[in-house]
This record gives C-alpha cells, structure tokens and sequence, in this order.
C-alpha cells in the first residue's frame, strides 16, 4: 500500500489552492447564483436563431436538390445534421458543467452523507466554515455538487497531512 502522506507545508498549500477554486467559483454570492441557475434553465437546443439556421439550409438543399443535382441536396442535409449534433453536444456539456456548479449533490450522496460532509469540513477548516456562512449569509442553505466535490478533495487533503 502506497503511502499518501504529505508535509504540513505541502498540505496546507493544496487545501489554500482548493480553497482559493472554491472562492473564485463564486457560487456563494447570490447574483452569480442566479445567473447560473438562469442559464442552465435557459439552455434549448432550437433557439431562434438555430431554428433559422436550419430552415435557410433546408431551402438551400431542396434548391440544389430541385435545379442542381440531388447529391448536393443530399450533401446539405448532411452537414445540417452534423451542424446540429456539434451543437447538441457542446449543449449538453455546457448543461453538465451548469449542473456540477449549480445541481445538487444527492445524485451522487444521500443527504445526510452531504450533511456529514459539511460538518466534518466546517470543522477541520476555518475557511471552509467562513464559506459556508457567506453562503448561507446569500440566502442559499445547500451547497452544489461542485462545493461537495470541493469539501470532499479538502478533506481528502488534510487526512494525509502527517501529524507531526
């Protein structure tokens, strides 16, 4: 079993470096919040704009299709098709990184696993527990999956601080 031990110098450098991404998430201040739930909420695959894409391109494809030749009808569906599943894709990622900030944490923890995570990380770091009153202070009394994983990686951290 390998040994995962690591300095205090070392160890309190990693937990200030999670620390310091907790923070500049800013996930506790109320307006980012909101933005960020806003804009996971607001996220469709046909918008306006996307809708207009591709009703140009299908008249352009029967166009060609009717007065050209059909392979190149056939070819512009194509690349209408590809255009919307690159567009589906980063869709779907912008929506998973949204949830990861803003979704809960009980998809991958029960509540009361996510209860002992808070407490246990408001405990052993001070700054922990400052952040976890900046959020409460904003209105918000449950933290995202992004600030569990972040009080699970700090916790992590100084486990395998050695006690010397």
């Amino acid at each position: 079993m390998a040994n995962n031990t690591m300095s205090y110098p070392q160890g309190k450098e990693e937990v200030g470096r999670l620390q310091k991404q907790l923070w500049d998430q800013r996930l506790h201040d109320p307006e980012v919040w909101q933005r960020l739930v806003q804009k996971r909420e607001s996220l469709r695959v046909l918008s306006p704009g996307v809708v207009a894409v591709i009703a140009v391109g299908v008249v352009v494809a029967v166009y060609l299709g009717l007065f050209v030749h059909g392979l190149l009808a056939v070819a512009s569906l194509a690349l209408l098709a590809i255009y919307l599943l690159k567009k589906r894709s980063s869709l779907n990622a912008e929506r998973q990184r949204l949830w990861i900030l803003t979704g809960p944490p009980c998809g991958l923890y029960p509540p009361i696993a996510v209860n002992k995570i808070m407490m246990e990380a408001s405990e052993r770091s001070p700054e922990v527990k400052q952040y976890l009153n900046a959020v409460n202070a904003g209105g918000r009394y449950a933290i995202s999956a992004f600030e569990n994983q972040q009080f699970l990686k700090i916790l992590g951290v100084l486990d395998r601080i050695e006690k010397g």
